[in-house]
């Protein structure tokens, strides 16, 4: 034998012998298999893929020969992955719900119980079989699942939108359908609304079916969400309404005015339902107000207070904004704004003049603010004279006359330009403050008894003008039936020079 021989023959021995030992094993009767892929049919069926969190499905598994004869008392072993549980009522090995062994009955099949166990919609699994034959080899086969909810709700609104405040609701509707689409019954729907009770309330009104009652605390304007759940399942659907109706209105008895002059603010908060809606702030917005912004609180009636007023300081293109946001609901006022001003600043509106006194009528003319000067402007007075019919305004943008009179009673200062380009007046009160005749007057002279008459007094002057603002003094001298008498024992005279009681 060559050396080429001789080392074939080595190599040869060493391989016989390596495959000795993998069979026999390093010694005694400890036997390694080599496994393979078993040539019986194994197989695993379930009659759907998806199982709710509450349900199972029922996986069969088939085992036969390689013949195609049922392989009975055979030990199959399954495990899963994912959520779920596995339970049987044949497990031979194995306590938990993640692996168990079943035995085959006499058709050469055995079946396992898949349970959603509470399991989180969505999440998916498998189960696989695995059967190890008498040489060692195995068989496998797997089935996967998904969690998947078996119900849903189906939410049906009777509108979209309801009016805020009391008198309005919105009907809700749900029914419930299974995984083949058929309406399932007795069970309840549960309607929600996200949020708690500042965005309503709930009435039921059967298992089915409720109405939605907008809130009667926070009556905002907003987006609600409704919720519809089925007790004991995930399925669950949801819709929006839209609360509206909430309005605020902000108005001014002045409509135009001009640069400078200071206007007066009003206006109401209310609900859908038209109701004043109290004790609330109003976001009052304008360049015009101090700081650009104010914050009011309506009254009980849901009016704003008495006394805001803003002096107009700017315009954009002639007009002057002003917004009111509350509860989110808005509101715009806009004055038309003039950059000429021709206004009598004095007297003051409804002022009293003592008769028989000269006092000074002023008219101010400005355009954008700067004084008009030198300007010609006429003057007139209803009642009484005038000091000049015409005055020139000065660098200040004012013309000057007097105004008086010797007759009490009401006047119209009035001011104009040249053709009446530009108008203005004032109404004033002139009036006397020096009584001299006195005289009083019955309203009846006969009375029954319990009837009462009002009592006037009458107060002149030397020129028979009424005399306004004085207090006279009532007295009954006698009376035979001593009833109760006068109502009051003193009363001042009005602008007609007159005052009453009753007797």
């Amino acid at each position: 034998m060559n050396k080429q021989e001789h080392a074939f023959s080595r190599g040869l021995f060493y391989i016989l012998a390596c495959l000795l030992l993998a069979a026999c094993g390093s010694g005694g009767d400890d036997i390694v298999p080599l496994q393979g892929v078993s040539s019986y049919q194994l197989s695993t069926t379930a009659p759907t893929s998806a199982i709710s969190p509450a349900g199972s499905a029922a996986i069969s598994i088939s085992l036969r020969d390689s013949a195609g004869n049922p392989a009975a008392n055979q030990t199959i072993q399954l495990s899963k992955t994912g959520p779920a549980t596995l339970s049987s009522g044949s497990v031979t090995t194995g306590t938990g719900n993640s692996s168990i062994s079943v035995v085959t009955d006499t058709a050469g099949t055995a079946s396992v119980i898949l349970s959603g166990a509470s399991a989180a919609v969505g999440s998916s699994g498998s189960v696989e079989a695995k059967y190890t034959d008498s040489k060692g080899s195995i068989a496998k086969s797997a089935v996967s699942y998904s969690i998947q909810e078996s119900e849903n709700v189906i939410l049906t609104l009777g509108k979209n939108t309801v009016n805020s405040g009391t008198g309005d609701s919105v009907s809700l509707s749900g029914i419930i359908i299974d995984s083949t689409g058929q309406v399932v019954t007795g069970k309840s729907i549960t309607f929600t609304v996200a949020g708690g009770y500042t965005n309503g309330t709930i009435l039921a009104s059967s298992n089915t079916s409720a109405n939605y009652l907008p809130s009667t605390t926070d009556l905002s304007n907003k987006t609600i969400t409704i919720n519809a759940g089925v007790s004991g399942s995930t399925a669950t659907a949801s819709a929006t309404i839209n609360v509206v109706g909430t309005s605020v209105q902000i108005s001014s008895p002045t409509t135009s005015t001009t640069l400078g002059n200071t206007i007066t603010l009003q206006g109401s908060l209310k609900d859908g339902n038209g109701s004043g809606i109290g004790n609330t702030s109003v976001l009052l917005s304008s360049p015009n107000l101090p700081g650009g912004s104010q914050t009011i609180t309506t009254l009980s009636n849901g009016n704003f207070p008495a006394g805001i007023t803003a002096t107009i300081s700017s315009a954009t293109g002639g007009v002057a904004t002003f917004t009111a946001t509350a509860l989110g609901a808005t509101g715009t006022l806009s004055i038309n704004v003039s950059g000429t001003s021709f206004t009598i600043t004095s007297p003051s509106a409804n002022a009293e003049i003592p008769v028989n006194t000269s006092t000074p009528v002023i008219l101010t003319y400005l355009n954008n603010g700067t004084p008009v000067v030198g300007s010609q402007v006429f003057f007139s007075s209803s009642l009484g004279t005038v000091s000049s019919a015409t005055a020139n305004t000065n660098a200040s943008g004012q013309a000057s006359i007097n105004v008086s009179s010797s007759s009490a009673g009401q006047a119209i200062i009035s001011a104009n330009t040249s053709g009446g380009a530009l108008l203005a007046s004032q109404t004033v009160l002139f009036v006397s403050s020096t009584p001299a005749t006195i005289s009083v007057q019955a309203g009846q002279t006969g009375l029954v008894s319990g009837a009462q008459t009002p009592i006037t007094a009458t107060v002149l002057d030397a020129a028979n003008n009424p005399v306004k603002g004085k207090v006279v003094e009532f007295s009954v001298i006698t009376d035979p039936s001593n009833g109760p008498g006068l109502s009051a024992s003193t009363a001042t005279t009005d602008a007609s020079g007159k005052a009453s009681v009753s007797y």
